[in-house]
């Protein structure tokens, strides 16, 4: 039976992909301004990149904002990503200085979702355990800048890491023709076809890719990303426009 995840009123897999928005600001004042400007244009899912934030590595500046984002994020579920370099993101992280962040945002009783980049942990599982026990979710995530991998591939490192045991995985490719769009297509459909219980994200990238942000409830891809202001991943739209074709596609089902 296909899972749905329900939190602060809002369905993740329950048919409509929800548009989760990125918070990509370096200091506090200005991820505040972001968060309230964006909640109040009507997004429904906050994605704070901390790997933009100057404060990354002070524990007690990262606590400082989620307090201010807790009351922001009431009916706003609230995603936190570390995106390290070897993912496409800013983070220079060690693995155990990953860990502690993961941890810190886990414990904090304000966050929703955590993204664990699987493949950059030794031990993925137990981490993945340790925030779950916050009663967090996790999203284990994978890209991939440089190519879409064979079918094969894609499947095998969507199985890994639902085998890890999160409760969301999500695989973001680089298209270099259009049938690797299909490819990744075709992947997501039998991924979530054969793996009801575990929701997937996935998006194929740039402007080659961008039909695959759009086409999830039709595919099976439960989240989407989209701008506000700047945008944290190359061919990502802007959340409002998304938003009338997630509608358009949606209609009469």
């Amino acid at each position: 039976m296909r899972c749905i995840i329900e939190r602060k009123g809002q369905k993740i897999n329950g048919g409509r992909p929800i548009v989760c928005v990125p918070v990509m600001a370096e200091r506090e004042e200005e991820i505040l301004r972001q968060a309230k400007a964006f909640i109040g244009r009507g997004a429904k899912m906050l994605e704070w990149r901390l790997d933009f934030f100057e404060g990354i590595r002070e524990a007690e500046r990262i606590r400082k904002v989620l307090k201010t984002l807790e009351p922001l994020c009431e009916k706003t579920l609230l995603l936190t990503t570390v995106r390290t370099r070897h993912q496409g993101g800013n983070a220079l992280l060690t693995e155990q200085e990953l860990i502690r962040t993961y941890e810190l945002l886990a414990e904090s009783g304000i966050v929703d979702l955590v993204d664990v980049e699987f493949f950059e942990l030794s031990q993925p599982a137990k981490v993945i355990r340790q925030i779950q026990q916050q009663d967090v979710l996790v999203v284990t995530s994978h890209h991939d800048f440089g190519e879409t991998p064979d079918y094969g591939v894609m499947m095998a490192l969507l199985e890994q890491m639902e085998r890890g045991g999160a409760d969301l995985v999500k695989l973001a490719v680089m298209p270099q023709a259009v049938s690797d769009v299909l490819e990744l297509l075709r992947v997501t459909v039998d991924f979530s076809e054969e793996h009801e219980e575990t929701p997937i994200i996935s998006m194929s990238m740039g402007h080659l890719g961008l039909v695959s942000r759009a086409v999830g409830e039709i595919f099976g891809s439960c989240v989407t990303f989209a701008a506000m202001e700047g945008s944290s991943a190359p061919g990502q739209p802007v959340a409002e426009e998304l938003e009338k074709v997630l509608d358009f596609f949606g209609e009469g089902r």
